[in-house]
């Protein structure tokens, strides 16, 4: 079936209005010859060193200035002779795009490997395919929020790429799911925190920035005076000041911090409150003070650890009822999502 559709671009592109639902995907070799088209649906493109038969209605999809941009370095495509150039992306890449453009919308996620799906995702962003951006986007999240997410074990490169894909799709679920995921492996010192911190600070991901910030300084942290040190060659002034001042705000928040239990809230029923909050103290203190791998100021895990020690000290369920032992434990918890929450203000961020 043919349908016809008015659609303007850029003379140069030579576009016919009539438009085919289906098109033809063949590539081959720039060196060879590609039987010249008698319709007027079919346009030559070349990609690299290979030829292709695109639908003219692969066009008539972009956006205006997308056609223009192309228009400007490409031919007419009526003919091997004088095909439509474009760049930016292999041959491969390009095939796997005209082939899910004509296959669309009967199409199945689960068939294509991840970085297929990238590709995919990433060029029909970049050609403005609308029909085939909306289909990538569902599949796209779909994988990052899947329980066995690749951003479970992805390298940072392609963490990194991902959250390059989920900004240009502008999908803010999408984004702070990566984040998150992302904070958690930074955390783990499973990723580097360079890449992580220049891109949060690029696109103003404040979540990942302060997480970025704080993981950098604890690997840092003992060549954080030597100011000439290679590790800082990719910071800014400015960074290595956030970086300085993280690092002189956590040290005091750490001396409080081991020297202050977190507030124990009254257990409902419990008769011995005082008694309680007294032994809380006094665990606290000790559990604190125990001996541990992590620095002082890696905060995060010095409370991982001390609620461990809490929690396999069986003489605290003795001093302690047993529902404000509880509470207790709770209050470490509730302790680190409130250090984490305002990362950002130990490092004077925005």
């Amino acid at each position: 079936m043919v349908m016809y559709r008015q659609y303007a671009m850029d003379h140069r592109l030579a576009v016919s209005t009539k438009i085919s639902r289906r098109g033809r995907c063949r590539p081959s070799p720039l060196r060879n010859e590609v039987k010249e088209m008698d319709e007027s649906d079919i346009r030559v493109v070349r990609v690299q060193n290979n030829l292709f038969e695109a639908p003219l209605e692969f066009f008539s999809q972009m956006p205006p200035e997308v056609l223009e941009i192309i228009a400007f370095h490409s031919g007419k495509g009526m003919s091997s002779a004088d095909p439509i150039v474009l760049s930016g992306h292999t041959a491969p890449q390009f095939r796997l795009l005209l082939s899910a453009f004509n296959a669309y919308p009967q199409l199945d996620f689960r068939k294509f490997s991840l970085f297929q799906l990238l590709s995919l995702s990433e060029l029909s962003c970049h050609y403005g395919l609308q029909n085939l951006r909306s289909w990538c986007l569902g599949a796209f999240f779909t994988v990052v929020n899947c329980q066995d997410s690749p951003l479970r074990t992805a390298s940072h490169l392609l963490v990194f790429r991902m959250m390059k894909l989920a900004l240009t799709f502008r999908h803010r679920a999408s984004v702070l799911s990566i984040q998150n995921q992302w904070v958690r492996r930074l955390l783990l010192h499973e990723l580097p925190a360079l890449p992580a911190l220049l891109l949060a600070e690029q696109h103003g991901l404040r979540h990942l920035l302060g997480h970025a910030y704080y993981a950098y300084l604890i690997h840092v942290r003992p060549r954080l005076l030597e100011v000439c040190d290679p590790s800082f060659k990719h910071l800014s002034i400015k960074q290595k000041m956030h970086l300085r001042e993280g690092y002189h705000s956590l040290l005091v928040y750490s001396k409080h911090l081991y020297a202050t239990a977190p507030t124990l809230e009254r257990a409902k029923g419990c008769k011995f409150h005082m008694q309680c909050v007294s032994a809380w103290k006094m665990w606290w203190g000790s559990a604190a003070e125990r001996p541990c791998a992590a620095p002082d100021i890696d905060i995060i895990s010095r409370l991982s650890h001390i609620e461990k020690i809490l929690e396999d000290d069986s003489l605290l369920g003795v001093y302690l009822t047993s529902e404000c032992r509880i509470l207790a434990l709770e209050s470490v918890s509730k302790k680190q999502t409130e250090f984490t929450s305002n990362l950002h203000h130990h490092f004077d961020l925005a």
